[in-house]
C-alpha cells in the first residue's frame, strides 16, 4: 500500500459515487431544472444572486473547507491507518456529501432560508432554540481548539509560520484597500498580495517570531474577536481572495506530490496503544465511536448544513447544479482529508508521528518536495503549514462570527462588540483552562449532533414533500448512534474513574498534558493540581448538555413522524412561509458574479488574459 494506491482508490470511488449513487438521490429529490431558484425569484444583487456555478462551487468549497479535514485525520491517525481511511471514505459518500446535497435542495425549495429556521418551521421554535445550542457549544469549541493547535504549531514544528502568517494578514489588508478603497486594477493588487505571500515565507524563514504558547493563544483569540467585528471589505474578503492561490499552489501541489511520489505506507493498519501517550482522552477505547467524532470535518459535519442553506442556496442558478456544488465539494473535502491521512501515515515513519498539524504539515512538505526537488523542504513545510494557518484563520473567523450571531438569536445581544466579546472571552477561557485538545472529541461529537439534526429536519420536509427518505435513515441511524454512544461512554469512563485518581482518569491526565503544554511542566502541573477539577467540570458539563440536546432533537422528530400529515408539496416557498403559483424567473438568465474571493479570482484571470492580449497586439 501507498500513497499513489490510497489516492487511486479514493478517487475512483469519489467518481463513482459522485456518477451514480449522487444521481439516484438526485432523481428522488426531484431536482427540477426549469424550477426557478430563489436566487432569481428573490433577486436584489446583494444576498440572492445567480451566481456562475463555477465560481459557485469555489465559495462553497472554500467555506467548508476550514481547519478541520487537516487536523481530525492527523488526530484520528493515532488509531492506525484504516479506521480512518474507511470512515472518510465511507463517511463523506453516505453521509456527509448527502447531507450537504439535500440541506442545499431543501433551502432552494423554502426561499434560501437557512436549515434552522427550516426546523424551527417544521418541528417547532423550541427545537431551533435546541438546534442554536449545539451550534454555539461548538463555534465555542472550535474557537478554543483551532486556537491551541495553531498556536502549538507555531511554538513547535514550524515557528517560521508565525511570522508568515502576519505578513500575509498584512498584505490582506492592503490588497483590501488597494482594491476597494483606491480602486486600483485587480490585476495590480493582486501581484502585491502575491507578493506579500512569498515574501512572508521568505521573512518567516529568515526571522522567525517565537513567543509562548499563551502568547499566541491571546494573540490569535483577539485577532478573531477584530476580524469578526471588521468590515469584510477590509480583511475577509481579500484573504480568502488570496487564499484561493494558497489553495491552488498548496492543496493542489501536495495532492500531486501524493500521487507521484508513491510514498510506502508506514502506520499500522490498526493501532490502539498508543493513544495515551500523546495526552488524548481516547486511551483505551474502542476505534468506533471514537474513530468517528474524531474526524467530523472531512467526512461529516453539521456545519456544512448551515453554509449549504443560508448562504450557497441564495446564489445557485439552477437546480440542476445542486449534486455538483452540494454533493461535489464534500467529495472534494473527503479529499482532502484523505490526503492529510496520507501526510501523516505515509510521508512520515511512524515514530516521527505525533497528533496535530505539526505532523500534516511535515509531511505535506515533503509531499511537495516531490514535485519542487530544488526548494529546500524547510521552506516547503513552513508554506504547507502557512496554507494549515490560512485555514485555520478562515474557520476561526467564521465561527468568532457566526457565534455573535447565535448569541444574539438565543440572547437578543444586538451589540455586535458586546456579543463578540462575549465570544471572545468564552473561547479564551476554554483554551487557557487547559480544556481544548480534550475537548476535540466533544468536538466532532457536538459537530455530528448537528448532522443528525440537519438528517433529521430534512427527512421530515421529505417526507412532507411525499419523497422516499431512503438515502437519509443510514446516516441518520448511524450519527445519531455514533454520538450519543460516544458521549454516553465517555461520560461513564470519565465518572467511573474519577474517584481512582488523576493517573487513573483519562480526561483528567489529558488535562494535566495539556497544562504541561500550555503553562511548562512545572508551572502547568501546579495549576493542573489547583484546577483540574473546575476543568473537569466544565468538559463533563457541556457534555452532558449536548446529549440532552441531542435526545430532546432526536425525540421531538420522532413525535412529528408520528404525528404528521402529508400534505402534498407547494410549489413555492418562500422565506416567508408564502406559498405562490407564478412562474417565476426563467433559470436561463445570464449568470453574474457574486461578491468574494473566487469571483475575484475568475475577474483577475479574465483581465490578466486580456492584459497579456493586449501587450501582444502591442
Amino acid at each position: 500500500m501507498s500513497s499513489t494506491i490510497i489516492a487511486l482508490i479514493a478517487i475512483i470511488v469519489f467518481f463513482a459515487a459522485f456518477k451514480w449513487y449522487a444521481s439516484a438521490i438526485e432523481r428522488t429529490l426531484g431536482v427540477d431544472p426549469n424550477r426557478p431558484t430563489p436566487a432569481h425569484r428573490k433577486r436584489d444583487g446583494i444576498d440572492y444572486v445567480p451566481s456562475n456555478p463555477v465560481v459557485l462551487f469555489g465559495h462553497h468549497f472554500a467555506t467548508v473547507a476550514g481547519l478541520g479535514p487537516i487536523a481530525g485525520p492527523a488526530i484520528a491517525a493515532v488509531f492506525g491507518f484504516l479506521p480512518a481511511f474507511l470512515w472518510i471514505l465511507l463517511g463523506t459518500v453516505f453521509i456527509g456529501a448527502v447531507q450537504d446535497m439535500t440541506s442545499l435542495f431543501v433551502s432552494v425549495r423554502h426561499g434560501g432560508v437557512s436549515i434552522m429556521s427550516i426546523a424551527g418551521r417544521y418541528l417547532g421554535e423550541t427545537l431551533r432554540k435546541f438546534f442554536l445550542g449545539v451550534m454555539l457549544i461548538l463555534l465555542i469549541v472550535i474557537n478554543a481548539v483551532f486556537g491551541v493547535l495553531i498556536a502549538v504549531l507555531w511554538i513547535g514544528t514550524t515557528p517560521e509560520t508565525a511570522t508568515a502568517t502576519w505578513v500575509f494578514t498584512l498584505g490582506s489588508v492592503i490588497t483590501g484597500i488597494l482594491l476597494y478603497r483606491l480602486g486600483v486594477n485587480l490585476v495590480v493588487s493582486t501581484i502585491v498580495g502575491l507578493a506579500f505571500i512569498v515574501l512572508g515565507v521568505w521573512l518567516g524563514y529568515m526571522y522567525p517570531i517565537k513567543l509562548g504558547i499563551v502568547e499566541w493563544i491571546v494573540i490569535l483569540m483577539i485577532y478573531a474577536y477584530i476580524a469578526s467585528i471588521l468590515p469584510v471589505w477590509l480583511l475577509l474578503q481579500p484573504r480568502d481572495y488570496l487564499n484561493t492561490f494558497l489553495l491552488i499552489a498548496g492543496v493542489g501541489g501536495g495532492v500531486i506530490g501524493a500521487l507521484i511520489g508513491n510514498f510506502p505506507l508506514q502506520a499500522p493498519l490498526v493501532n490502539t496503544q498508543e493513544a495515551f501517550k500523546f495526552g488524548l482522552d481516547i486511551a483505551n477505547r474502542p476505534v468506533w465511536p471514537y474513530v468517528s467524532v474524531l474526524i467530523a470535518c472531512g467526512a461529516a459535519s453539521g456545519f456544512h448544513s448551515l453554509v449549504s442553506s443560508g448562504t450557497t442556496a441564495k446564489q445557485l442558478p439552477n437546480e440542476k447544479y445542486i449534486r455538483h456544488i452540494g454533493y461535489g465539494a464534500m467529495l472534494g473535502e473527503g479529499f482532502l482529508g484523505i490526503t492529510a491521512l496520507m501526510a501523516v501515515t505515509t510521508a512520515l515513519a511512524w515514530e516521527e508521528y505525533s497528533p496535530g498539524l505539526g505532523s500534516v504539515v511535515t509531511g505535506w512538505g515533503r509531499f511537495l518536495n516531490v514535485i519542487l526537488p530544488f526548494i529546500d523542504v524547510k521552506v516547503l513545510i513552513t508554506f504547507a503549514a502557512l496554507v494549515a494557518t490560512a485555514f485555520g484563520f478562515t474557520t476561526m473567523d467564521s465561527s468568532m462570527r457566526l457565534t455573535r450571531y447565535a448569541l444574539h438569536e438565543l440572547l437578543g445581544i444586538k451589540n455586535i462588540y458586546v456579543a463578540g466579546f462575549i465570544g471572545f472571552l468564552l473561547s479564551l477561557t476554554i483554551a487557557l483552562a487547559g480544556t481544548a485538545t480534550p475537548l476535540w472529541t466533544l468536538f466532532g461529537s457536538v459537530n455530528q449532533v448537528l448532522v443528525a439534526l440537519a438528517l433529521t429536519t430534512i427527512a421530515v420536509v421529505l417526507a412532507h414533500f411525499g419523497r422516499r427518505l431512503w438515502f437519509l435513515i443510514p446516516g441518520i441511524a448511524y450519527m445519531y448512534a455514533t454520538t450519543l454512544t460516544a458521549l454516553l461512554h465517555t461520560i461513564t469512563v470519565w465518572l467511573y474513574t474519577l474517584p481512582e485518581g488523576p493517573q487513573k482518569n483519562p480526561l483528567i491526565s489529558a488535562i494535566y498534558t495539556e497544562y504541561s503544554r500550555i503553562y511548562g511542566s512545572e508551572t502547568g502541573k501546579a495549576l493542573a493540581d489547583a484546577l483540574h477539577l473546575p476543568a473537569f467540570a466544565l468538559i463533563l458539563t457541556l457534555a452532558v448538555i449536548t446529549v440532552i440536546l441531542a435526545l430532546l432533537i432526536l425525540f421531538t422528530s420522532i413525535r412529528w413522524f408520528t404525528a404528521a400529515k402529508r400534505p402534498r408539496e407547494p410549489q413555492y416557498v418562500d422565506g416567508e412561509g408564502v406559498r405562490g403559483e407564478t412562474a417565476g424567473t426563467p433559470t436561463t438568465t445570464r449568470f453574474s458574479l457574486p461578491r468574494g474571493p473566487f469571483s475575484d479570482f475568475i475577474r483577475f484571470a479574465s483581465e490578466l488574459r486580456l492584459s497579456v492580449r493586449g501587450l501582444f497586439r502591442k
